[in-house]
């Protein structure tokens, strides 16, 4: 019986070893440093400015059944190869804003004639952004429409909307 428990044993002590040798490896660590990671921007221009742009321009003589446009150029200057989506919200206007929100509408064409949201009324358009489409790196012309349909009367005459904000946002898609 001793010599089978010393047997038992012994194979118990080199199966051990064998075991804890076969499990010793040779490691070596390498280190790489000064690496630097940066990340791009988004930036949509308006006619090559950005930020806030203060045009300083009046539009006079709008009647009942009358429409003007004006031709806007936006381009995607992001630093990284990113697809922005536009949105256009009228975010602030003085004046008569209470009498001529709903008169006035707005919409805008891309550079192919597609309307890309409709007639919106000023009303709409301070509610929610109006989203008009994507634009790669790279730039494209638009056109913005604005018109009083002919169905307003006499209870416009005279009014105007002042110091009228329409904030155009570019956000990644």
């Amino acid at each position: 019986m001793k010599k089978i428990i010393i047997s038992l044993l012994t194979i118990v002590f080199v199966l051990g070893i064998v075991t804890s040798a076969a499990y010793a490896l040779f490691s070596n660590t390498a280190k790489v440093e000064g690496i630097t990671i940066t990340t791009g921007s988004a930036l949509l221009t308006v006619d090559g400015a950005s930020g806030t742009i203060n045009v300083n321009k009046t539009y006079s003589g709008f009647y009942p059944g009358f429409a003007d446009y004006a031709k806007v150029t936006l381009a995607n200057v992001s630093t990284a190869p990113i697809t922005l989506g536009l949105t256009l919200q009228l975010t602030s206007a003085g004046g008569d804003w209470a009498a001529l929100k709903d008169a006035f509408q707005a919409r805008i064409i891309d550079d192919a004639g597609v309307d890309k949201t409709g007639w919106k009324t000023f009303s709409e358009l301070n509610a929610s952004p109006v989203y008009f489409g994507s634009l790669a790196v790279g730039s494209r012309e638009y056109k913005a429409e604005v018109r009083i349909p002919s169905s307003f009367g006499n209870s416009i005459a005279g009014k105007s909307l002042t110091n009228v904000t329409l904030t155009l946002t570019g956000t990644q898609q």
